[in-house]
């Protein structure tokens, strides 16, 4: 069973905000 297109970019669209708020903090306070 292929995984729906829209489900694929969904998920892809969540890892990418994910990925921004992440360097965004390290920016701010950076390990």
């Amino acid at each position: 069973e292929l995984i729906p297109f829209s489900a694929f970019w969904l998920r892809s669209s969540v890892v990418s905000v994910l990925i921004s708020l992440i360097s965004d903090t390290w920016v701010i306070d950076p390990l």
